[in-house]
């Protein structure tokens, strides 16, 4: 008879907290992950937001354009996919274990 364990690990802004390890400058600043660069984003969505975001009204998922309104000082960060790769890949050897 084999047990069966249900592990649920919840990576909570999970692309802003990668982009976070090479810039301990914006630690604690409204950062978000999309691929705007900023004002000028038009349409482009907010993939991740770090606490301090949230913190002005922000939400993953929110337009980039409306959310410099609420958060003027917002940092617009690329997504990080080869990192974000990496990263999960050591997370789920560590939880394989």
């Amino acid at each position: 008879l084999t047990s069966r364990v249900i592990f649920h690990v919840d990576l909570d802004c999970f692309f802003v907290s990668v982009a976070l390890r090479d810039r301990p400058d914006l630690i604690g600043k409204p950062v978000a992950i999309t691929h705007s660069k900023g004002v000028s984003a038009g349409f482009s969505e907010l993939a991740s937001v770090s606490y301090a975001a949230r913190d002005c009204g922000l939400q993953n998922g929110m337009i980039v354009r409306d959310a410099i309104k609420l958060c003027p000082n917002l940092v617009c960060l690329p997504y990080l996919f080869d990192d974000y790769r990496a990263i999960s890949k050591a997370i789920y050897t560590i939880v394989a274990r």
